[in-house]
């Protein structure tokens, strides 16, 4: 009977999620892909809890590129939380649910308006996000940025978590190995989740792994 309840309250939840994402498109005009809500992606959580499991001292500085709503960002206990997506629309949505939709409710929460494909923040930071958007690059481009991230916008030990999906109706499908290439970074691979989706997490140096289990081993 609790498992049940428990059900029934997850799904209220999500139900009570979309309808109001619903509500600010309808407001924003954003994609509609934007309605899914943070409890229907299963990677999604994933990307919170081991990003929590991070010592407190690598959970300084995070960005997450191409954030859409901010769900991860709002759930994530860092110091200074940074925003980038190209949608003005999406980012005046998510700049509001950051008032009163902050869940972790540490550290400075801000949303931008930013090209992503050549315009990146200065400096370097604990932990960089870029999930949902890789796929739709070519191999080439997606590489350049993969290296340009590690080598421009990590800290010493800093973390990289990306995505890819093996699912057809996706433009690329990226290997992590393919990403990396030339590069002698550790990196390791959490998944499948739906969609054939695949969690990758890159760190600068062995010391990387913090809570990440196995993460010096290199699995694709």
């Amino acid at each position: 009977m609790p498992d049940e309840r428990l059900q029934v309250r997850r799904a209220f939840r999500r139900r009570l999620s979309r309808g109001a994402r619903c509500l600010l498109r309808l407001r924003y005009g954003f994609d509609a892909w934007h309605c899914i809500p943070y409890e229907a992606k299963d990677y999604a959580a994933a990307v919170v809890e081991l990003a929590r499991a991070l010592p407190e001292p690598r959970r300084g500085r995070v960005l997450d590129l191409g954030c859409g709503l901010g769900d991860l960002l709002r759930r994530l206990p860092f110091t200074e939380r940074l925003g980038w997506d190209p949608d003005p629309r999406v980012i005046a949505a998510a700049s509001l649910l950051g008032i009163w939709g902050d869940h972790a409710g540490t550290g400075d929460l801000s949303f931008h308006t930013r090209n992503l494909d050549v315009d990146l923040p200065p400096g370097r930071f604990d932990l960089v996000l870029a999930l949902n958007w890789l796929h739709d690059l070519p191999p080439a481009e997606a590489e350049a940025l993969v290296r340009r991230i590690c080598d421009q916008h990590l800290a010493p030990h800093g973390l990289l978590c990306l995505d890819v999906v093996e699912a057809p109706g996706y433009p690329y499908h990226h290997r992590p190995a393919a990403l990396l290439a030339g590069q002698d970074l550790p990196w390791y691979t959490l998944g499948p989740f739906a969609n054939e989706r695949r969690l990758v997490f890159i760190g600068t140096g062995t010391t990387a792994s913090g809570g990440f289990p196995q993460f010096n081993s290199r699995r694709d």
